[in-house]
């Protein structure tokens, strides 16, 4: 398991802090939709559809006699109640400064927070609670927040996720928040970064599935043949991206669809990166080229090797350019 970290404005951001801030802000904007992106990216790494938070809260406060305050002042600076009319900040005022009485009454300032995401009757008084704990945590009022997810039963901890479980499940998150937005632009840099091969070539579902039904935009960079061979028919296109002579940037779309290619096609059309496959093809198909031009090779030998390559191409795509290379010069050849 790998203990992940972000660099935010030069600031380290720790895993948990990202969920916790992912799921404050689906549950700002909770739509049936939103929730459905969620359950069925759990579903695809396996995980249950329950969250959970632990928390505590500062005592100092309280004791000091000074959360109305603190939270009074916290509110008037939130830039997102800034349009709020006045009674509708006190409201706000007084949902936190509730809540935060509500849990510290007892003295014990360690909570945990459960959100069943299969049920849809308490969500609402649910995610005001999400919301309440993220708020405080904004105005100082509460300490650390670990985020838990569930498998099989047994809690994980957002810092126990594998790379790629976190990076498929904050990825699907993250856009299923931003797409809220009609005509979103949502640009993703190697989103195939820590996950697995089988992953990679499920991430344009994925994202696909996420964006159902939005007037969005997605502009991809990416190093991973499996994405390029896996994009939707009909509404993606592929830009080559390299430099030129000079160091400038140039850009060469792909005019052929490239859904369903093999790695090799992807990887020598589209990345000019040629596969051991693509080598070792090509070498035999140079040399017997080499052998025919200078007559160091007879008709029953030529026969045989083109054989052998007819055999090799049968699994090779009928648009691979070795497989249509060595078509040719059959089709020369037996005139």
């Amino acid at each position: 398991m790998l203990n992940l970290r972000a660099h935010v404005n030069g600031n380290i951001i720790s895993s948990s802090a990202i969920a916790f801030r992912l799921l404050f802000t689906l549950s700002e904007q909770m739509n049936k939709r939103q929730r459905q992106n969620v359950l069925s990216t759990l579903d695809f790494i396996k995980y249950d559809h329950k969250v959970s938070l632990s928390y505590s809260l500062v005592m100092k406060v309280r004791r000091e006699n000074r959360v109305l305050w603190e939270i009074s002042r916290q509110v008037k600076k939130t830039k997102d109640f800034s349009n709020l009319k006045e009674k509708e900040r006190n409201e706000k005022i007084a949902q936190f400064y509730q809540f935060y009485n509500s849990k510290t009454s007892s003295g014990n300032p360690y909570h945990n927070y459960d959100l069943d995401l299969d049920k849809d009757n308490d969500s609402n008084n649910s995610l005001e609670e999400l919301q309440c704990i993220y708020r405080l945590k904004q105005y100082g009022l509460v300490n650390s927040v670990n985020v838990m997810f569930y498998k099989q039963g047994y809690h994980v901890t957002s810092e126990e996720m594998s790379s790629g479980e976190f990076a498929m499940l904050s990825t699907i998150l993250s856009i299923s928040t931003a797409v809220s937005n009609p005509h979103s632009l949502v640009l993703i840099d190697e989103p195939e970064q820590s996950l697995h091969p089988n992953w990679q070539m499920s991430i344009i579902d994925n994202l696909d599935r996420a964006i159902t039904k939005q007037s969005c935009h997605f502009l991809i960079a990416t190093h991973s043949h499996m994405l390029v061979s896996d994009l939707p028919i009909n509404r993606s296109s592929v830009v080559q991206l390299e430099k030129d002579e000079l160091g400038s940037l140039k850009g060469t779309p792909i005019s052929d669809c490239t859904y369903g290619w093999s790695a090799e096609e992807v990887l020598l059309k589209v990345f000019k990166t040629a596969t051991d496959r693509n080598r070792y093809f090509g070498e035999r198909i140079g040399k017997l080229l080499e052998k025919m031009g200078n007559n160091s090779i007879n008709p029953k030998e030529v026969a045989r090797e083109l054989k052998e390559l007819q055999e090799i191409s049968r699994h090779l795509s009928d648009i691979d350019p070795m497989k249509m290379i060595l078509n040719t010069i059959v089709e020369t050849y037996n005139k």
